[in-house]
């Protein structure tokens, strides 16, 4: 490849005894480079100095620049320091980088490193595995223990220094004398590798270039395992939460030698939902399944292969109908819902581990119905204030035709006294829809049952108005038959205008593209905090 430049990073030394900084140590690699020029500024006007050195054997390099003159303090946050590299045989590649709020560090308090080194092994080594990646050793020992006797923590890191990618391994303890080793598995590409050290810090880590090969292309489908999506269903009642019990299932048949690692879960949109099962190293045809309670919407079941990784998974979407009337719930699913236990692998953390032996089906879902836990208001509102609207309503109109027809005066007491407890029905009825349209109709979860309730009180305001028509036709008969009809109109049309609007203040319509702009509300969130996350 062409040269490249990268500088890894720097650090500030200074005397024990004093706060100053004494000297700048600046490291990184080049690639097909032999020697860098290192440059490093400080203060208005920059004030520079620069060392030229060679390049190791890793492609790393490193430069220790004298800045005890310039009397700049650890302690000073404003203290920037301005480095910049050149490769001396080709002066068109450079890298540069500035660093502030520097950091010092003793003189010799940092841990010395040798047989530090990164080797990727081989086609005839058997470098790669089925995912495409070729296996990269990693090594470096440890000198000695540091003099202030701290714990030498450090960890190998490689960056892909195309496209910036990093892969970090395990941090440990270091041990003086005793090689350090670790290993990873890396797709083809020029690599930057690192031992970064972690205690004590800051404190700088060998480094170098690491040319790691491509591995050959090989025919993934003859190592995945066959997915199939097994058929969904969706309970016909709703929970008093407003969701649906949805059962998932799917069929893993693995390739032979290949065992795999799948995941079955939900998800709305690129939000995972719930994870509904897994298998891990399943070497037979596998059934995972499992139920979940979800809320009305439009979802993807997702058997999502996880090894081998080159291997994609299965999906298929699917729809939540919606609950006429339910209350406001979360997404996540409730504590109580069935998760399904499979006996004998529970583990001690509580979750459930898939057995990898020779019979791997799974029992069929457990179907048993939650607890019912809590009492759904917004149902228990709207019935009871629909009953006494609807009876109240019915009271007063009836009331006022009957004492109209001149009925004896004994009927026209008891008349009488039904149109007032009709009026009250009516009256109460229509504060508890209102109080309904304002709480629950807030909620995008009762946007059907809003909507359902507005084409219902379009009939009954046309049935009044009839009633009224035909009142008046028969005002010789029953001059105050339409009084009563008249008085339905008003409530009805009252509540009919304000559930029209809330259905589209509250988002469950669009407005008209004919609706001016002005006139288009749209509801505050502080008004829909009561709802949850589906409000």
């Amino acid at each position: 490849m062409t040269c490249l430049i990268s500088i890894a990073g720097g650090i500030a030394y200074r005397q024990s005894n004093q706060t100053q900084i004494d000297q700048f140590s600046v490291f990184g690699v080049a690639v097909d480079c032999p020697e860098v020029a290192v440059t490093l500024s400080v203060g208005t006007p920059a004030q520079t100095e620069t060392a030229t050195v060679a390049v190791g054997p890793t492609s790393a390099w490193s430069a220790q620049l004298d800045m005890s003159q310039y009397g700049l303090s650890c302690a000073d946050a404003s203290t920037s320091i301005n480095v910049s590299v050149v490769c001396t045989s080709d002066p068109g590649c450079t890298a540069a980088t500035k660093f502030n709020n520097v950091t010092c560090q003793t003189l010799d308090a940092c841990p010395a490193f040798e047989k530090v080194g990164a080797v990727a092994l081989s086609d005839a080594e058997n470098g790669c595995n089925i995912d495409g990646e070729r296996r990269v050793d990693l090594r470096a020992t440890l000198m000695s223990a540091v003099p202030s006797g701290l714990p030498v923590v450090a960890q190998f890191c490689l960056q892909n220094l195309e496209t910036g990618e990093e892969t970090f391994l395990n941090a440990e303890v270091l041990t003086p004398q005793v090689p350090f080793t670790g290993t990873a598995h890396l797709p083809g590409g020029v690599y930057l590798y690192q031992l970064h050290v972690i205690s004590p810090q800051p404190c700088p880590g060998p480094l170098g270039v690491l040319d790691v090969a491509a591995c050959p292309v090989t025919d993934t489908g003859t190592v995945c395992p066959l997915v199939i999506i097994g058929d969904k269903t969706i309970s016909d009642k709703c929970t008093p939460e407003g969701r649906r019990i949805v059962d998932l299932s799917a069929t893993i048949t693995p390739e032979p030698g290949y065992p795999a690692d799948v995941v079955l879960k939900v998800m709305q949109g690129d939000t995972d939902i719930a994870e509904i099962d897994t298998v891990l190293g399943a070497t037979t045809q596998t059934t995972l399944s499992g139920s979940r309670h979800l809320v009305p919407g439009d979802y993807r079941v997702i058997a999502d292969v996880t090894g081998p990784s080159a291997c994609n998974g299965n999906g298929a979407d699917f729809t939540v109908p919606p609950c006429l009337f339910g209350g406001p719930p979360d997404l996540e699913e409730p504590d109580d819902t069935p998760d399904n236990d499979i006996p004998g692998n529970d583990t001690p953390g509580g979750e459930d581990t898939i057995s990898t032996d020779e019979d791997t089906t799974r029992p069929p879902p457990d179907r048993t119905p939650p607890p019912r836990g809590g009492i759904n208001w917004c149902l228990i509102l709207f019935w009871t204030g629909f009953a006494l609207f609807l009876t109240g309503a019915v009271a007063v109109g009836v009331g006022y035709c009957a004492i109209g027809l001149g009925v004896h005066p004994i009927w026209v007491g008891i008349w009488a006294l039904i149109i007032n407890v009709g009026m009250v029905m009516l009256i109460i009825g229509t504060l508890l829809l209102t109080v309904w349209i304002f709480l629950c109709g807030s909620c995008a979860i009762n946007c059907d049952a809003l909507k359902w309730f507005r084409d219902v009180l379009i009939v009954l305001d046309v049935v009044f108005a009839a009633l009224v028509a035909l009142g008046g036709v028969i005002i010789a008969l029953s001059p105050l038959c339409f009084v009563g009809w008249i008085i339905d109109v008003g409530f009805t049309s009252y509540l009919l205008l304000l559930a029209h609007f809330w259905v589209f203040f509250s988002g469950c319509e669009e407005y008209s593209d004919w609706w001016p702009d002005a006139l288009q509300f749209t509801m505050p969130d502080s008004l829909r905090a009561h709802c949850g996350r589906d409000g």
